[in-house]
């Protein structure tokens, strides 16, 4: 039941809109107590004297008579679906006030219609949400008013239900929101569920009224109840209490029920007097029954009732009546509530004494609250009349015709007389207004038990005949309704099937699973259901129009209705007496006859004149309650028991006023004298019979009896056969009546209606036959039977037709018809569904097409309305007017499958059940019945796969045909599912009938069907559904066999595949032994391979755009700048590395095809020789605002010209600091710089070194292709805010924009990025390589700087060097005794020992942590002991710590195994005999791009040991895969492949060797595919430019115009004119001020076949504005082209003015180097210089300062000499200990060594800055915490239940929040972010308190909260920002434990919440607490938090595109 905690009464104001439906009419109404309903001109109808005279008839409007379908889904379309029976059936007033005569004729004087009037949720409307607002959904104002007029013309009363109780739910008590409110005399906080829907009239409180006191109450004893009062005195200032829920059926104190619902001392009584007086005013309403009445208090009853019966006697309601539900079984409890209330020491003793008590006598009373009478209140206060229904005699009736013998009816009746006060102050009567009955609507219907009918008609005698009382008839009981409700509780088994035709029960009309609702706590007996109940849905008639006057109930309850008006005595006869009981025999006491005399008592003759004339009426009654027919015997002498008792004297001759309306003459007299039987033989089981005088007996009137064919038959109408009468078809019909009748009158007595056509009369060709007839037998004693009929032939159209017969037919004795009565017949095609629809119709000629276009063929006739579905009855078009003709459809609606349900309404039938479906194929064809689905799919929800949000658990079921839907599916408990169909009906099974029943969405918790495990044997069900009967079939699926076969490979299988897994390893996983033979990784045939990558790609774009010349094969220009080079000429080499080699391959092989610019420095002590090259222009460079100077030499050598930097700076060892920077700047400037002179036409960057050069020439750019050596280093500076952008820029001379723009990734600046971005904006992401296939695509995955190339990394193998020419060479066949000359050599050479059988391991290269040199130092000591023969050469340059430390271990190894390992870490010139002499080369690099080394090697013989990585694995050697970076597994890894390689045999080596030089990388194949990729960067860079990738797209030459542009607009003074480009501010660095006298030009350009050539010229210096000649543009030519030679350490000369007559002629012209130093000399220093970081900038520089972190590299080299002496440790004897391998790779291992230094480093440099940090840091974690989950504030706000609703929202502000603070993260810094949430959560908490939740902001602090609580995971990974140095498992640690205490956090406040639900004020100091912790919080991370936090948020250029990708 819903708890009155959702309030007493919503009423609203008059307004114009809601004036059709709105009881209250005053528009100027401000208050309830002001409303008003005037009924203009309107005659009130009367009070009727005597209300038991008034034969009640309780229904449910629902489920009556539909007269309106447009009002079905009035709110939405999930109210009313025709297949189901808890939605709303469609009954409403209009269909009511049609079936008014039908009840008129049953006898029914007063109609109760059960549920609330007004607006409701429900369809039943016991959840009212209004008291003034209308159920729109069974009619508006005028309706009613029309019901009650209809009625009251007929002398029909109207009663409404006030459902004061059972209200909407809208109030939440404290926590409580979707649970039960345990009592509280405390009471609780209330709120609003939904503050948007509100009560108008009626308010809640939380505020406390100390002076609130208690009306006096009445426990369930009857006496007096103590108020268990509050722990403080008062209760809330409310309209309402706020005490909490109380169950109905609860067993409580009796105070409690309404204290549960109401605090009367401050109930709004007088607006609850005007509701209710305004219903009699504008309704004409005549009486109330309140339901749930005994949850009010009597102090409610005195108050109110009084009241409205004086607002009712204003409209002549004289005996309002007032009655109410008293659900109790005991009278003691519920004697207080009636007329002046009694408590069990104030009740009668005897039925004289109640008389007394009437007439005023209180002689003998108790004395109450001073005053001697026997009421609780006194004269004045007339509390309730009655009891509506009464259930005490209910439960006496029950238990006496079920054979409980203690229990007697009259008695109970009795007691209760004495009692209930039933004193009438209007009539100042004793009247009995009891209502009385055998069913209602929240008990079942007896014909539904077995026996039931006839059990019923004794019910009916006992409450209708043998008791005085109002008696009830509940709908449908005159039809025999046996269909029981399964939806109700273990309280309520009910019955509610509808009256006119439905098929909803038709489908849910079954309980075959034999239903556990049937033995409800609300019985003290079981009932057995008949079988008609549990098969009710195989009963044809369930499904027809109800109506049916003929019915033998029907006539049963008229004729009893009937005799109590013919028979007043039965009304009001208050002398019941039990005569006696007869049993059965002896020892049974259950069956037995009762004899019960009924007259009118005594004092009932003196008080009541009205009844004189009938002063001496008896009425001697007996009943059995015995199943079968029996004969009673007696002797009448014994005793008063002996025989059968009568009231009337010996000799009187009575006669049964029932049916066979039997004559008893009294021959035998008992001991007293009275008439006795001694013997009656009962003819059926459940006997009665009703006697009186025989001279008293009166008449029945005619009956009619019997229809043939019967009511609402279903008849098919022959089109063929009606055409000859006009489209009329005869039908026979037979009326039988109770009673011989004139022919004529009945003839003339009938008449005839129908729609669409009326009948056409009598057949005249058939005659009317009228006779006597059989008498009918009913197994049913007390059947009106039949004996005289009427026959006749009607002429009916198709469609429906009904027949009255009027009270004008009369019988034989004269007498007529009561009432009139009309029966129903439908007629019809069998397409019609308004005949032969049943439960499910399909029609394949629904759907048909007319003229291209689908209509609706209709065969409805009959039909008044129609509507129709396209998406298998989701929704409905609007209701239209049914014409017949077809009807155009929509076929854009159709959802799915083109499927139409057409539904059909008929006002005759009073029901919307006609539904047709039709579905057609894409072809406009119908589809087979078979293959039509009801549903358009079908889902299963539950626990199995959370609802459906698992989706890898199939829940969809598939349509097998037939109308069954399959879905195989396997459980590991016990479940509960629902299931969903067409996306939105959702359907469980709560009456456990296996049928799916629908239900609201908003209930769906409600409704489950419960799935238990397959039966033993079997693993699975197969659900099978049938979507004609939605009923549920589980069958066993799979065999238990299948599981257990599962279950063997599952055990078994791993194993297996183990062992499988073991051998795939090895052989794909394991070390790869490359060989040469059999089968494999790679097949070497004896043919030449060339194991170059696959081609590279072309570039795929628009091949128009790029210039026709270079389409036609014009010679390229390439620019690259690299850092190792070879001049061979000059005995000039620097090269580290693979770039070095690839470098010389493009100076030696691509000048076949490219000139090639190349730019290189000159650094460290590498010798140039004197006298080579030219010198050529300098180039200024500009860093940090300062200009620098970069003196070049240029060196022509055939297609290659070098330009060499005479920068002597080093590689730098840092990628962070000031040098870094500073020479990236530098050389990135002058690649720029050298562009600009030469004009290439491409660019070709290798690694990060030279990407940046491309953006000094922006906005013009210049085709560019990248290549990948090493992507692991990338060229990174911190980048973290603006003064270090600022500063950045300065350092590279860079606008902040192209910072932004290209280079800024995240936090840092990046190099790799910066030429990537270029590439993919300005190229279309063409143009960037990896130097192995293999590297290419293991660096685009792993490095995010590449991401922006939406095209990804190409690869490109390098070529081996020494591999040159295009054909195949010829293979040299390997000489083992050369070999073995040149391992002699090696050895002699490395001072090894000469041993020819000697295994000689070789390590070449960078000695570095990335070669993995420290692992062989390490292993050497193992490798050594395990094989003695072993000998290994270690040569290359320390790079790293790692390489350095190697190279103390192998120069500490070299002692402990002399003669057996050589180290040299240094560079060295190899001899080639060391190559050809290596059996194996060592090569355990961590990360290799290509590995030339391997491929050196191996073209000499030499196998290979190493990764798998990169390049490496392609010649043959022992390989391992890499699939960890931690060295214990390189450790193992490396060991296993060198064991394996050391063993592996002679043979097998020189087989291998043979195959490793047949390997081919050619370098010829190589320059093809470079030039493939110079060409597709040519076109990509034109496309790019042409596709608007750039503002404005210059030619290199129209570039070089424009700069020359600007110098010369220099030379001449014009200082301040834009340039174009970084560069040309680069060539602005000379300052120019007014002080100077002289100036420096800029040396001037000269234009040249289209291209700028820069000449390393330079002229006089002239003052600014002189007029000195400049040298002529044409000299400068000339000295250039003559080759003329600057002297190097020159850098600006005087030009002496000596020029050739021509231009053409090379003429030497000698220079003069000027002796006075220039401008430029004096202001610039040479970047070759050493440089300070303050020699180029200064603190108080606008830009901030480089700072960069500490960096561990052991700069004292502490930890390198704690290294050296755990190396040297010596014996005591003084000699070295020997290494062991344990302690090579344990606690000497490198590796293990540099970790724990460097954390013992990062502690110590950054202890101190953590240590302030942490604690602000530790708050920040709190942000995690307090993050956990919103439930926490929901505790301290006091309520823990929201709606589903609520719960969208919240989810909805999380996820919108989680967008908010990830954008957020982009736009603030750390600090400030980090900060914010804490005043979002104070703000939360806030208003939290209970200050402002009382002002309604409780969702606002709820939605804050949740909104700050997304930002969680921010505290998350900005937890670790300044641990430095910290390791990751550090942090794991961490995290984990902080999400481990959130996950305690948030389990202790679910404790918490289980445990107080209630708001308290610690809760609100808690609240008030935690925002001021908030937001100190808030101001401690903003002010506290470190230097990491304050960086600007990261910024990633193409970060959106990426995210994407």
């Amino acid at each position: 039941m819903i708890a009155l905690a959702a309030g007493t009464a919503f009423s609203a104001p008059w307004t114009q809109e809601n004036s059709i439906y709105n009881v209250n009419q005053n528009p100027n109404a401000t208050d309830a107590s002001e409303y008003s309903s005037p009924w203009p001109g309107h005659i009130y109808f009367p009070s009727p004297k005597n209300w038991r005279a008034q034969p009640l008839y309780s229904l449910f409007v629902d489920r009556f008579s539909d007269g309106d379908p447009t009002n079905n889904d009035f709110l939405n379309q999930y109210e009313s679906d025709v297949y189901e029976v808890n939605f709303r059936h469609g009954g409403d007033i209009q269909g009511l006030i049609r079936r008014l005569a039908y009840l008129y004729a049953l006898g029914v004087r007063t109609i109760q219609m059960n549920g609330t009037p007004f607006w409701s949720n429900e369809w039943h409307g016991y959840n009212a949400l209004d008291f003034t607002l209308l159920e729109r959904h069974i009619g508006l104002v005028q309706d009613f008013r029309d019901l009650t007029t209809a009625a009251h013309n007929l002398g029909i009363y109207v009663m409404l239900d006030l459902t004061v109780v059972t209200l909407g739910n809208k109030l939440v008590f404290g926590q409580y929101d979707t649970k039960f409110a345990p009592f509280s005399m405390d009471g609780y906080e209330t709120r609003y569920r939904d503050p948007n829907f509100r009560y108008l009239d009626f308010d809640i409180s939380n505020n406390w009224d100390p002076n609130c006191t208690f009306p006096p109450v009445w426990g369930k004893n009857g006496y007096p109840e103590v108020v268990l009062h509050p722990t403080k005195p008062g209760c809330y200032d409310s309209d309402f209490n706020q005490f909490g829920d109380v169950d109905a059926y609860s067993v409580v104190y009796q105070y409690r029920r309404y204290f549960g619902r109401h605090c009367d001392s401050s109930f709004p009584s007088q607006r609850f007097v005007s509701l209710a007086c305004i219903l009699i005013e504008g309704l004409d309403i005549d009486a109330f029954r309140i339901d749930k009445g005994s949850q009010f208090s009597t102090y409610f009853y005195s108050q109110w009732a009084p009241q409205v019966r004086e607002c009712a006697k204003k409209y002549n309601k004289t005996n309002f009546w007032i009655t109410a539900e008293m659900t109790t079984e005991d009278t003691h409890k519920t004697a207080v509530y009636y007329g002046r209330g009694r408590q069990p020491n104030q009740f009668a003793k005897s039925i004289d004494d109640v008389f007394q008590q009437v007439a005023g006598n209180y002689s003998t009373a108790p004395t109450f609250d001073g005053e001697l009478r026997p009421f609780i209140y006194g004269s004045g206060v007339t509390m309730v009349d009655s009891s509506n229904y009464h259930y005490p005699i209910y439960f006496s009736v029950c238990y006496q015709l079920m054979g409980n013998q203690q229990t007697d009816v009259i008695y109970n009746y009795q007691s209760a007389l004495m009692a209930d006060d039933m004193y009438n102050p209007t009539t100042g009567q004793l009247d009995v207004r009891h209502v009385l009955g055998i069913s209602n609507g929240d008990i079942f219907r007896w014909p539904a038990v077995q026996n039931g009918i006839a059990v019923a008609r004794v019910g009916y005698f006992l409450t209708m005949i043998v008791l005085s009382g109002v008696p009830e008839v509940y709908y449908g009981e005159e039809q025999d309704f046996a269909v029981i409700d399964g939806s109700g509780t273990v309280q309520y088994v009910y019955g509610r099937q509808p009256m006119s035709s439905n098929i909803g029960w038709k489908v849910h009309g079954c309980f075959t699973e034999a239903p556990n609702f049937a033995q409800s706590k609300a019985f003290k007996f079981p009932p057995i259901f008949d079988n008609r109940t549990i098969l009710a849905c195989e009963d044809d008639g369930l499904g027809l129009d109800h109506f049916d006057p003929t019915h033998p109930s029907f006539v049963f309850l008229s004729h009893v209705l009937w005799a109590r008006a013919a028979y007043p005595v039965l009304v009001d006869g208050l002398e019941i007496n039990t005569l006696n009981r007869n049993y059965k025999n002896a020892t049974n006491f259950t069956d037995y006859m009762t004899s019960v005399s009924k007259q009118y008592h005594p004092q009932q003759l003196l008080l009541n004149t009205t009844i004189a004339a009938d002063s001496d009426a008896l009425m001697w009654m007996l009943y059995s309650n015995y199943n079968q027919s029996y004969t009673y015997t007696g002797t009448c002498h014994t005793n008063l028991t002996d025989g059968i008792m009568s009231p009337f004297p010996v000799n009187t001759t009575v006669k049964n006023i029932f049916p066979p309306y039997d004559t008893i003459t009294l021959t035998t007299a008992n001991i007293t004298g009275y008439g006795c039987l001694t013997s009656l033989s009962m003819s059926a089981g459940f006997w009665f019979g009703a006697y009186v005088e025989q001279s008293k007996w009166v008449r029945p009137p005619p009956r009619v009896v019997g229809f043939s064919p019967g009511h609402d038959q279903r008849l098919m109408y022959n089109a063929t056969d009606a055409a000859s009468s006009g489209g009329m078809q005869s039908v026979p019909v037979t009326l039988t009546f109770s009673a011989e009748m004139d022919c004529q009158s009945v003839t003339a007595a009938v008449s005839f209606s129908g729609y669409p056509t009326a009948p056409g009369g009598l057949d005249p060709n058939v005659a009317v036959s009228c006779g006597a007839t059989s008498l009918m037998p009913s197994p049913y004693h007390g059947t009106t039977t039949g004996v005289w009929q009427w026959s006749a032939s009607l002429l009916l159209a198709e469609g429906t037709a009904a027949i009255t017969v009027g009270t004008g037919a009369k019988s034989t004795d004269g007498d007529s018809l009561s009432a009139p009565i009309t029966v129903m017949l439908r007629l019809g095609s069998a397409r019609n569904p308004l005949v032969f629809g049943g439960t499910d119709m399909y029609d394949p000629q629904l759907v048909q097409q007319s003229d291209g276009n689908l209509v609706l063929v209709h065969a409805a006739v009959g039909a008044e309305m129609f509507r129709v579905s396209y998406n298998f009855m989701r929704n409905f078009t609007t209701w239209q007017n049914y014409t017949g003709n077809p009807t155009p459809l929509d076929s854009t609606k159709f959802e799915g499958a083109k499927q139409v349900a057409v539904q059909y309404w008929s006002s005759m039938t009073g029901s919307v059940a006609h539904i047709v479906r039709c579905e057609i194929t894409s072809g406009n064809s119908a589809v087979p019945e078979t293959s039509a689905a009801r549903f358009g799919s079908l889902g299963i929800y539950g626990d199995f796969n959370l609802f459906g949000l698992d989706k890898f658990i199939r829940n969809k079921l598939s349509y097998m045909g037939d109308g069954l839907w399959q879905l195989p599916l396997m459980l590991s408990t016990d479940t509960s599912v629902f299931f969903i169909a067409n996306d939105i009906a959702i359907y469980g099974d709560f009456d456990n009938d296996s049928v799916l029943d629908r239900q609201d969405p908003s209930s769906l918790a409600g409704i489950t069907y419960y799935i238990p495990l397959p039966s033993r044997g079997y693993a699975s069900w197969l659900i099978n559904i049938d979507d004609r009967t939605r009923k549920v079939f589980l069958q066993p699926f799979t065999p238990t066999y299948t599981l257990w076969a599962l279950y063997a490979a599952y055990a078994i299988g791993p194993v297996l595949f183990a062992i499988v897994a073991f051998f795939a390893y090895k052989v794909n996983y394991g070390i790869r032994h490359v060989r040469g033979e059999g089968k494999t990784l790679l097949q070497f045939p004896d043919a030449v391979q060339t194991l170059m990558s696959p081609a590279v790609k072309p570039y795929t774009g628009g091949s128009g755009r790029m210039p026709a010349e270079y389409r036609e094969g014009k010679r390229l220009k390439m620019l690259m700048g690299t850092l190792e080079y070879k001049i061979p000429e000059w005995g000039v080499k620097v090269q580290i590395g693979g770039l070095g080699v690839i470098a010389n391959i493009f100076a030696e092989h691509y000048t076949n095809e490219a000139d090639l610019i190349w730019v290189i420095p000159r650094v460290g002590d590498v010798e140039f020789p004197e006298g080579q090259g030219h010198a050529d222009l300098p180039i200024p460079v500009t860093i940090f605002g300062k200009v620098l100077i970069v003196d070049v030499l240029r060196y022509v050598r055939g297609p290659v010209t070098f330009y060499i930097l005479d920068a002597d700076v080093p590689y730098p060892s840092r990628m962070d600091d000031v040098e870094s920077i500073t020479f990236y700047s530098a050389w990135n400037q002058c690649i720029a710089a050298i562009a600009m002179r030469s004009n290439p036409d491409v660019m070709h960057i290798q690694d990060y070194h030279g990407a940046v050069a491309p953006l000094y020439l922006l906005p013009a750019t210049i085709p560019c292709a990248m290549s990948l050596h090493n992507a692991e280093f990338q060229g990174q500076w911190p980048c973290r805010d603006a003064k270090e952008r600022e500063t950045l820029a300065a350092a590279l001379n860079l606008p902040v924009e192209v910072l932004k723009a290209y280079l800024i990734m995240g936090s840092t600046v990046n190099f790799v990025h910066a030429g990537a971005v270029y590439i993919s904006r300005h190229q279309r992401s063409y143009g960037v390589i990896g130097v192995s296939d293999v590297y290419a695509g293991r660096a685009y995955k792993r490095y995010a700087a590449l991401w922006t190339l939406w095209k990804g990394v190409q690869g490109l193998n390098n070529p081996n060097p020494g591999d040159v020419g295009a054909a195949p060479v010829e293979i040299e066949k390997v000489d083992e005794v050369k070999r073995a000359e040149d391992k002699k050599f090696a050895q002699e050479w490395a001072g090894l020992t000469v041993d020819p059988e000697a295994d000689l391991l070789v390590f070449v290269g960078r000695w570095s942590y990335q070669k993995g040199v420290d692992m062989i130092a390490d292993l050497t000591p193992r490798i050594f002991k395990e094989f003695p023969r072993a000998q290994m050469i270690c040569i290359g340059p320390t790079i790293d710590m790692y390489g350095r430390f190697a190279a103390i271990k192998l120069e500490r190894l070299m002692q402990d195994y002399p003669g057996r390992l050589f180290s040299r870490p240094e560079f060295t010139q190899i001899p080639p005999q060391i190559f050809s002499a290596t059996d194996f080369v060592l090569i355990p690099s961590r990360d290799e791009p290509f590995g030339l080394v391997s491929v050196e090697f191996g073209r000499k013989g030499a196998l290979g040991i190493g990764s798998l990585l990169g390049g490496l694995g392609k010649m043959p050697g022992w390989w391992y895969p890499v699939e960890s970076s931690e060295t214990p597994h390189l450790y193992r890894q490396f060991l296993m492949s060198a064991r394996q390689a050391l063993r592996s045999t002679h043979e097998e080596r020189a087989q291998m060797r043979e195959v490793s030089r047949k390997q081919r990388f050619t370098v010829e194949e190589w320059v093809h595919q470079t030039k493939v990729l110079h060409m597709g960067v040519l076109q990509a860079a034109y496309d790019g430019r042409n596709a608007g990738k750039v503002a404005e797209f210059k030619s290199i030459a129209e570039r070089e115009e424009a700069y020359a542009e600007s110098v010369r607009s220099q030379t001449t003074g014009e200082v301040g004119s834009e340039l174009g480009s970084p560069m040309a501010r680069i060539s602005s660095f000379i300052s120019l001020t007014p002080s100077t006298a002289t100036s420096i030009q800029p040396p001037p350009l000269a234009i040249r076949d289209g291209h700028l050539a820069v000449r390393n010229r330079v002229t006089s210096t002239i003052t600014l504005g002189s007029s000195s000649a400049k040298p002529s543009h044409k000299s400068l030519v000339a000295l250039w082209s003559a080759g003329q030679e600057l002297s190097p350490g020159s850098v600006v000369g005087q030009l002496t003015p000596q020029l050739s007559a021509t231009d053409s002629d090379a003429v030497s012209v000698a220079t003069e180097v000027s002796q006075q130093p220039s401008v430029l000399e004096m202001n610039c220093r040479r970047l070759r210089e050493e440089l300070q970081p303050a020699d180029l900038f200064d603190s108080t520089a606008t830009y901030g300062f480089l700072k960069t972190e500490a960096y561990f590299n052991d700069q004292d080299g502490a930890l390198e000499k704690e290294f050296k002496e755990m190396m040297n440790r010596r014996n005591a004897d003084g000699s070295l200990k020997k290494l062991t391998p344990e302690q090579s790779i344990g606690p000497l291992g490198i590796d293990g060594v540099l970790v724990k230094g460097r954390r013992k480093y990062y502690h110590k440099t950054w202890k101190e800055e953590y240590d302030s940090a942490k604690n602000l840091i530790a708050r920040a974690a709190f942000g995690q915490l307090i993050a956990a989950n919103s439930y926490q504030i929901v505790l301290l706000t006091g309520n823990s239940t929201y709606s589903d609703l609520f719960f969208y929202i919240v989810g909805g502000i999380f996820v919108g929040g989680t967008v908010v603070w990830c954008l957020l993260f982009r736009w603030l810094r750390s600090y400030q972010l980090l900060s914010l949430p804490f005043i979002v959560y104070g703000v939360a908490f806030l208003l939290a308190t209970q200050s402002w939740r009382g002002l309604g902001f409780e969702n606002s602090a709820i939605w804050l909260y949740t909104f700050a609580s997304s930002s969680g995971p921010l505290y998350l990974f900005l937890n670790f920002g300044e641990d430095v140095g910290t390791f990751t498992y550090v942090w794991a640690v961490r995290a984990l434990s902080i999400d481990a205490l959130r996950q305690i956090v948030s389990l202790g406040l679910w404790y918490y919440g289980n445990q107080d639900p209630t708001y308290t004020t610690t809760q609100a100091g808690v609240t008030g607490g935690l925002a001021a912790a908030c937001f100190l919080c808030s101001v401690l991370l903003f002010f506290g938090l470190p230097a990491f936090y304050r960086a600007d948020p990261p910024s990633t250029p193409f970060f959106t595109m990426q995210l994407l990708r």
